[in-house]
């Protein structure tokens, strides 16, 4: 298998993980705040994390520690600000705003790590945001502020993307995501877990979606090792509908205009990948940055 395709299976595998994740975060959120299971989600992490590069003889070893600081700050901000979005939004709706992060990853690229991007890639964004736009506009059970909420993420996750990516080619997956666990970690004196009313099956299930979570992101930067940021912010799209079909699952609405936006996600997606087949040859030029 070619290094790329490796990396794009790897990311696809993580959305299926990322949505159950996503479950699981809405079912617990009834019975515990967005920031505990932040908290625990990154305790548990560190645990597994270094459980996992010790056990593999890896270790504990970071090069660039500037990076590395940035994507823990950056991504931790982005888990507790995410599973507030999920108390606010519900599961099908944080999926749609949060996943918006292609084309803040494709604007940063471009701007400021002066990336070239593919024309097939903007016109399979713009399928994609035609899409988000169907589910979205005209729809009265969304709040303003739940959709800034859902944006700002989107956009954290957008330059984050980036960020993974350099430490990822120069450090183990795992090392990469205990940036975010540990930096997330020391948030919590400013709210420390209320323990004595939580039970033992909500924590459980909580540190339980620690493990899948941590599992998603240790898949996805292995396969940003060979997947560009851009197209792995695509493909994390795919989460999408299967992230409608367990909303739809706990509970809520699954109208016509998530199902039709999703299938313009998804052809958005499917687009980026095949477009230059359907494209007349002169059109087939990747748009370089503006200055040299």
């Amino acid at each position: 298998m070619k290094p790329e395709s490796r990396g794009i299976l790897l990311i696809i595998t993580s959305t299926l993980f990322f949505s159950l994740n996503t479950l699981m975060v809405k079912l617990i959120s009834v019975h515990m705040g967005s920031f505990s299971i932040s908290m625990i989600r990154f305790a548990v992490g560190i645990a597994a994390g270094l459980i996992l590069l010790y056990s593999t003889g890896a270790g504990f070893r970071v090069r660039n520690w500037k990076m590395w600081v940035l994507r823990g700050v950056l991504g931790s901000a982005a888990m507790v600000l995410y599973f507030k979005t999920i108390e606010v939004n519900g599961i099908a709706w944080t999926a749609l705003l949060v996943n918006m992060s292609s084309f803040f990853a494709a604007l940063i690229g471009w701007v400021l790590f002066k990336q070239k991007t593919e024309l097939t890639t903007l016109i399979g964004m713009g399928i994609a945001f035609a899409g988000i736009s169907f589910v979205y506009l005209n729809n009265p059970t969304v709040s303003a502020a739940g959709t800034m909420l859902g944006l700002l993420v989107a956009l954290i996750r957008g330059f984050t993307t980036h960020i993974i990516k350099i430490t990822g080619s120069q450090n183990h997956p795992v090392t990469v995501y205990l940036a975010a666990c540990m930096a997330g970690l020391l948030m919590y004196p400013a709210s420390p877990v209320p323990w004595e009313s939580i039970s033992l099956p909500i924590l459980l299930a909580a540190a339980a979606a620690g493990l899948i979570v941590f599992t998603a992101q240790v898949l996805m930067t292995a396969g940003l090792k060979t997947v560009s940021a851009i197209r792995n912010s695509l493909l994390l799209y795919l989460s999408i509908p299967i992230s409608l079909l367990m909303g739809y699952l706990t509970g809520e609405e699954l109208t016509l205009r998530f199902l039709g936006g999703s299938a313009l996600i998804i052809g958005g997606i499917l687009f980026e990948f095949f477009g230059k087949k359907i494209l007349p040859a002169g059109l087939k030029t990747a748009l370089k940055p503006g200055r040299k």
